[in-house]
């Protein structure tokens, strides 16, 4: 008998074991989904905030630069621009000597930039966290299976009074098998994580340069309304 028969393995497999083996094979069909999901929304997401950047470093106003912007709603740098100029209008009617209003503006608009950027990175991140969960819990429920399918083999094989190895085979086989079905869930879960880990920093970079970009913008056009002095 080979000590791999998968469908003999399950057969004789007790409620927990099958149990195991079902959330494992859950978790690597949602890990796998999610790595593919993320890892192509993070590069979307960075060559539309790279797009976005380029457009308000070569724009000449700020309001060309929102024009601009306009045409790609679909940018993460997009909700920055907008938390932005929501900002900028609400300190319209701050009365305040010029110097101070402008104080007053910058300080606010680099807060609320700065705020809407984390917000952003994280809502980009997202389901990333369940692949370390997956890199965590995956051995264990692994670990889990072994144990067991090694219990369940010793049982079997004092129930049924034989020295054959096809007594114990299917539970050694479950055992196997749970073991590398959590390895198989954990190594690629933890590599893809470390992995968007490094992407959502190149992110995250572009979405501050971009609110850097948009500041100096503000900077500018403050200074030429200030005129001479």
């Amino acid at each position: 008998m080979d000590v791999f028969d998968l469908d003999l393995m399950w057969t004789r497999a007790s409620f927990l074991g099958k149990l195991d083996l079902v959330i494992l094979l859950f978790l690597s069909l949602a890990s796998w989904s999610t790595i593919f999901w993320k890892f192509w929304e993070f590069w979307r997401a960075g060559k539309n905030t790279a797009a976005a950047l380029d457009v308000l470093q070569t724009a000449r106003s700020l309001d060309k630069a929102l024009d601009g912007l306009g045409l790609k709603p679909w940018s993460p740098a997009h909700p920055v621009a907008e938390e932005g100029v929501r900002e900028l209008k609400r300190l319209e009617d701050i009365v305040a000597t010029p110097g101070e209003k402008a104080r007053i503006v910058l300080d606010s608009l680099r807060s609320v930039l700065d705020r809407r950027v984390q917000a952003q990175a994280a809502a980009l991140f997202g389901r990333a966290a369940f692949l370390a969960t997956c890199g965590t819990v995956a051995p264990l429920l692994g670990l889990f299976g072994t144990v067991w399918g090694i219990m369940h083999s010793f049982q079997s094989f004092s129930g049924m009074g034989s020295q054959s190895v096809a007594a114990v085979a299917p539970g050694l086989a479950e055992a196997l098998t749970t073991t590398a079905l959590g390895l198989m869930v954990a190594i690629p879960a933890v590599l893809a994580y470390n992995g968007l880990v490094r992407r959502i920093s190149v992110v995250e970079g572009l979405l501050a340069a971009f609110a850097d970009v948009f500041l100096n913008h503000v900077k500018r056009d403050m200074a030429r309304l200030a005129g001479p002095h």
